[in-house]
């Protein structure tokens, strides 16, 4: 089961060397994160060092889709919208 949270973030350069290269539409680049480390219980955002898993965020994957297209990433646009239809709706 994938956990889907409504919460935005917005990493840093150092979080973002923290994250797992899955929290990101394209992961080769680490650009367009999309996921949030939460509390599974409570479903709010934790710090990136603190235990949790990583939950999609409906909002950073909306933002990451506007900004993939934007900068003209056609196949990153496409990624974030078919999870955007299937998560988010």
């Amino acid at each position: 089961m994938v956990l889907v949270v409504n919460t935005d973030w917005k990493p840093t350069a150092e979080e973002r060397k923290k994250m797992p290269i899955t929290a990101f539409l394209q992961p080769s680049t680490r650009k367009y994160p999309y996921k949030v480390k939460v509390n599974p219980d409570t479903k709010r955002k934790v710090s990136i060092d603190s235990k949790g898993v990583w939950a999609i965020s409906c909002k950073m994957l909306k933002d990451a889709f506007t900004l993939a297209n934007m900068h003209w990433a056609t196949k990153t646009a496409s990624k974030a919208k078919k999870l955007i239809d299937k998560y988010c709706k």
